[in-house]
């Protein structure tokens, strides 16, 4: 499990404190406003975006492709299926020393 937080204790009182008026934040709130954000830190669907940004940067700073030279050697090789281009990026960066 994750320790990552994205919201400060001051941001979720701010917040609180704006859609509630009351100047204080119980602890309880604290808590379950942080089990809320690991639940979507760990989502699948942040994940996928956590592995198609390594991907990006992948490319960018260690292979030095421009993005025509992506799309010709998706295209050359299995334009009909987008996970192949994800499946080679995904070998690239495994090789990467």
């Amino acid at each position: 499990m994750t320790t990552e937080t994205v919201l400060t204790d001051a941001d979720i009182h701010d917040k609180y404190q704006r859609i509630t008026g009351y100047r204080s934040t119980p602890p309880v709130v604290l808590d379950f406003a942080r089990a809320i954000e690991q639940a979507v830190l760990q989502s699948p669907e942040i994940q996928a975006l956590r592995k198609d940004a390594e991907r990006y940067r992948h490319l960018r700073d260690e292979v030095g492709l421009c993005p025509y030279d992506l799309f010709n050697a998706w295209w050359l090789s299995d334009h009909g299926n987008p996970q192949t281009i994800d499946e080679a990026i995904d070998i690239s960066m495994e090789q990467k020393p």
